[in-house]
């Protein structure tokens, strides 16, 4: 029903349903677009090479963590079968990436952490920050505790499954330089 309701909204605006609460999402700055774009290219790029029966998306597809809890992440990977051409939602996504907000950071580190891997499927989850150019990792691991992290500014990043390596310098070597003094509009 969430999801019917957000397509109904006029001029289309971006929600998340949180534990029953419909969050409207805030204005994407140009900086989060194009991260966003970079990270999903980078996904697909590797899982091209991989032989891997994946398929990256990028920012729309719902990832329903409980009746009353839709999130919208920026990119997912997907693999086995995939969503049908008018479905909504992911059923099983293997990695689940958000780019940082000024206005989302802290819902991304915490609470989003928390409910992604309350999925089964959810194996890595990926923090992607434009402004400080570094990819925070989150993955799932046998043993304690149940999340390793890391944070890389460069190198590679394994992800394991599905068996895919991210360049980290390709997912910030799109993005615009932009002095740090800028003011957001």
């Amino acid at each position: 029903q969430f999801l019917a309701w957000t397509a109904s909204q006029p001029e289309r605006p971006r929600y998340e349903l949180h534990q029953g609460n419909a969050v409207l999402m805030a204005p994407e700055r140009t900086l989060h677009a194009q991260a966003k774009l970079e990270v999903a290219v980078a996904l697909r790029s590797a899982l091209a090479g991989s032989g891997m029966d994946c398929r990256a998306y990028i920012d729309g597809l719902g990832v329903r963590i409980a009746e009353d809890t839709v999130y919208i992440p920026d990119a997912v990977v997907q693999c086995g079968a995939q969503p049908g051409r008018n479905v909504t939602e992911t059923s099983a996504p293997v990695i689940v990436v958000e780019v940082l907000s000024p206005s989302t950071q802290g819902v991304d580190h915490r609470q989003k952490l928390e409910d992604y891997f309350k999925l089964a499927s959810v194996q890595h989850y990926l923090i992607v920050d434009p402004d400080a150019r570094r990819v925070v990792h989150h993955r799932r691991q046998v043993g304690t505790p149940p999340l390793g992290t890391q944070i890389l500014a460069g190198g590679v990043l394994p992800l394991d499954p599905p068996g895919i390596v991210l360049q980290i310098d390709d997912i910030f070597a799109g993005l615009p330089d932009q002095p740090e003094d800028e003011p957001a509009p």
